[in-house]
């Protein structure tokens, strides 16, 4: 069961899938939902195998991939971060995993048995909604990936990416301006390039003279972190090209 306390009440308000529950509802959801916590690095699941659990990101991220048998930077598909649902699609349809998901830092979820998501399915309409909106919505983000690999440049891809980003995930950085979004994941080069379908090198360069035109800056805390400054200039690299 998730815990009461300020910090996870507030969270739990504002899963997705969650939405639009009874205080009733709320109650015997968090009843059926244990807690996982787990370092970065770990395997949460793995392409090809039989699905019998659903994890909601709780805190941190995952990366995910396409296949169990992977080199780390070439098949990276996407990261995921707090209020994604995972692994839902094995459950819902019966066939093994289709990607392979590994946590980028150390990560908390609240995960559910194959039988327990099947009962909150069929006893609180609203999840049944709330998860077919979201997996809509990753199916539009899918295909306008697609779009964007046969129609756009490295550079229009690279900051659709930063935006996409910063828009699902961002954090406030006033410490770069009003408008600044921290993107609170881990994003190494090889990543990046991996999920836009360029070198690293072109990253890198991309990256470097974004950061001296004020586009983009990194956390003084955090190096590896992101601060999108000014998304109307990343904007006008890949709507130019449509």
């Amino acid at each position: 069961m998730v815990p009461h306390s300020p910090e996870t009440d507030k969270f739990f308000d504002t899963l997705p899938i969650f939405c639009d529950l009874t205080p009733l509802q709320s109650e015997q959801a968090r009843a059926v939902l244990s807690v996982l916590r787990v370092e970065a690095g770990h395997t949460l699941m793995a392409a090809a195998t039989s699905g019998d659990m659903v994890y909601i990101v709780a805190e941190g991220s995952v990366k995910i991939y396409a296949a169990s048998d992977f080199d780390e930077g070439e098949m990276l598909l996407g990261l995921r971060g707090p209020g994604e649902v995972l692994g839902e699609m094995s459950v819902l349809d019966g066939q093994r995993r289709s990607a392979t998901v590994i946590t980028q830092e150390p990560t908390i979820l609240f995960c559910l048995t194959h039988a327990d998501f099947w009962d909150i399915l069929w006893e609180m309409p609203p999840i049944p909604y709330n998860l077919m909106r979201s997996l809509t919505q990753r199916t539009r983000v899918l295909t306008s990936q697609v779009q964007a690999f046969s129609s756009l440049d490295v550079q229009g891809r690279l900051a659709r990416e930063l935006l996409i980003l910063a828009q699902e995930y961002g954090r406030p950085y006033p410490d770069e301006g009003e408008n600044a979004r921290l993107i609170p994941f881990q994003l190494k080069q090889t990543e990046i390039a991996a999920m836009i379908g360029a070198t690293r090198e072109q990253v890198n360069q991309l990256l470097s003279s974004w950061r001296r035109r004020g586009f983009i800056a990194r956390d003084r805390v955090r190096g590896a972190h992101i601060v999108v400054c000014n998304d109307e200039a990343l904007r006008k690299f890949y709507q130019r090209k449509a």
